[in-house]
């Protein structure tokens, strides 16, 4: 056997050994009689204090991972890149270790003591994670946290709250946002939804209707799901629970309408109730109430008309593309829907994204700047960009070359 191929097995059963001592931890197989010497010879870390938190990544829909690339490196290679960029921003406040669990990566803190504002550290901690991913490998994480548990036989009941944290982000379909704690969804709000009984919004969905304007019901509909799941986010015991109160609030309304048109056998065809109690997701449910206020617009005879919102989406953006913050979550935030539903609105209207409209903003808007003598850097900084790296890299992807060989 060549040097080579021994020093890479090596390396594999090192990582092997590091990934099972960090298991262990998570499910509870090494609490009794931890051995702190030994651990640290298979991890190269030495915890120092006994408040720990776990923490599980997985990719953010809105900035999914590029294929792997064709450069020759194993996934195992890959990983590890991935695994240091994670560990270099993460370990630094205090010892930290990752695993991959299940093709889940998990992270377990060693925090030095029970800090009040822990919770605003790991935020920062994590966005500039992600800043980082974003910059080199084009990907960033959404992360859900447990709460701080103390000494190191609290980590299996952490590991059992990401896998609550899991569940939730499952049934919502993902994460408003790229961090959730576990607190957050523990005691979020427990009430049931209000928004059935709002009887002006009931009234003006039915009038909207009538009047075959579905783009306006779709809206009108889109707020109730943001004003139910995203404003008022459910506790994770009560996300299904509200899910089946804005969907009969949705097929009452949905009702009322076929018996005023007349399309009551045209509404049974489409098999409203069936199709939306399988929903397995607050995103699913939105998906098939749409499909269905298409059908129903078929049997109407009407066409879908051009959304004001989507036309106050893109203005928004062509005045504030220069804002850093301006994406996706904040302008689904500032109109009041969900990211989900602001991005297919959009799309649906204007035939792209409303990051790839952010991004087309900027660029033009940075090609003004450089031909007017602005250097990649200023340029990068008046358009929004973290870094000129990643206005480099931005450039390039729609240009087809970088800002330096323009002209």
């Amino acid at each position: 056997m060549e040097q080579r191929d021994l020093e890479q097995l090596q390396a594999e059963y090192q990582a092997l050994q590091y990934d099972a001592a960090v298991r262990g931890l998570l499910r509870g197989s090494s609490r009794e009689g931890f051995d702190a010497d030994r651990f640290a010879r298979e991890t190269g870390v030495r915890f120092i204090g006994t408040c720990f938190v776990a923490a599980e990544f997985e990719d953010d829909p809105r900035y999914p991972a590029a294929p792997p690339a064709e450069d020759g490196r194993t996934p195992v290679e890959r990983y590890r890149e991935l695994r240091d960029i994670v560990l270099s921003v993460l370990g630094r406040e205090c010892p930290a270790v990752l695993c991959n669990q299940n093709g889940r990566m998990c992270c377990i803190l060693n925090w030095p003591d029970r800090e009040a504002d822990w919770h605003r550290k790991f935020t920062a901690l994590a966005s500039e994670m992600n800043a980082v991913l974003l910059e080199r490998l084009g990907f960033c994480f959404q992360c859900v946290v447990s709460r701080m548990v103390s000494g190191i036989e609290g980590l299996p009941q952490a590991e059992r709250e990401l896998e609550q944290a899991r569940a939730y982000r499952r049934l919502m379909g993902g994460l408003p946002g790229e961090l959730l704690f576990y607190d957050g969804i523990l005691h979020a709000d427990s009430a049931q939804p209000a928004e059935e009984h709002d009887e002006v919004r009931n009234q003006a969905f039915l009038r909207a209707l009538l009047h075959g304007d579905v783009g306006r019901s779709k809206e009108i509909f889109h707020e109730v799901i943001a004003e139910n799941f995203v404003t008022r986010r459910p506790a994770v015991q009560f996300v299904q629970l509200r899910m089946f109160s804005v969907i009969d609030y949705f097929l009452k309304s949905l009702t009322r309408a076929a018996e005023e048109l007349g399309l009551q056998r045209e509404l049974e065809r489409l098999y409203a109730p069936a199709r939306l109690m399988q929903a397995q997701s607050v995103i699913q449910m939105e998906e098939i109430a749409d499909a269905l206020l298409d059908e129903l617009r078929e049997y109407m005879g009407g066409q879908e008309q051009f959304s004001p919102l989507a036309v106050q989406i893109r203005d928004y953006i062509r005045e504030s593309y220069a804002d850093p913050d301006c994406n996706v979550n904040q302008l689904s935030e500032r109109f009041g829907i969900t990211p989900t539903y602001a991005t297919r609105l959009f799309k649906r209207q204007f035939g792209m994204g409303i990051s790839a409209c952010i991004q087309r903003n900027r660029i033009e808007q940075a090609k003004r700047l450089l031909a007017g003598g602005a250097t990649v850097k200023e340029a990068a900084q008046r358009t929004g960009y973290s870094s000129a790296a990643t206005f480099i890299r931005a450039y390039k992807r729609q240009e087809g070359h970088t800002p330096t060989q323009t002209g």
